[in-house]
């Protein structure tokens, strides 16, 4: 088994003791925003926090993570502050789902007065959400619908690519689909047969 194999059985058997690193925690991302005249309109607050979203996931240490803690606060007129953190449930870095979930929360506790100047934090992160999807975007309609199938009645192509190379690897089918045959049959087998995807 190699030199993988003797350290394995060296771990396993409790001769081999390799020190453990913790792993060193990813510092925060902080961003911000100066009006020149402070904002009490929550639109204008939205907007601005759309773009310090934009700016802090360009951020090049936020690059191959998602986002999971975010924490937004604000300098208001006349002193004072305002705060509020919010940890996502599905780490994302999608701009529109993570303005969306902020937004939901300034909802629930707004500022009191006009803000002058307004801060976003991202501190806690999550795997990389970047997924190469099986299927096209042009093909989400399909998709949205739970189908495999195109209008016309055709398998997506993508998923017909997919079958075809994992027939290739097990060597034979795969993958079938259920066609209905005689649903009103009193022999059960006759109603449903199984049909080999290619």
């Amino acid at each position: 088994m190699g030199g993988a194999g003797r350290r394995a059985l060296a771990w396993a058997r409790g001769t081999r003791i390799d020190h453990v690193r913790p792993e060193a925690p990813a510092r925060p991302i902080r961003v911000a925003l100066d009006f020149p005249s402070p904002i009490g309109q929550l639109e204008l607050l939205h907007a601005a926090l759309d773009r310090l979203i934009g700016r802090a996931l360009e951020h090049p240490r936020r690059r191959g993570k998602s986002v999971r803690g975010l924490r937004v606060s604000a300098s208001l007129e006349d002193g004072g502050s305002w705060s509020i953190r919010a940890i996502a449930r599905e780490p994302t870095s999608e701009p529109e789902r993570l303005g969306a979930f902020l937004r939901s929360r300034i909802a629930l506790d707004r500022p009191r007065r006009a803000v002058e100047t307004l801060r976003l934090e991202l501190f806690r992160f999550g795997p990389a959400s970047a997924q190469t999807g099986l299927f096209d975007p042009k093909e989400g309609a399909a998709r949205a619908l739970g189908s495999l199938e195109t209008k016309d009645g055709e398998l997506l192509p993508a998923f017909r690519r997919a079958a075809r190379l994992l027939r290739l690897r097990l060597g034979g089918a795969a993958l079938f689909r259920v066609l209905e045959l005689e649903p009103n049959s009193r022999i059960p087998e006759r109603r449903h047969a199984l049909m080999e995807i290619a």
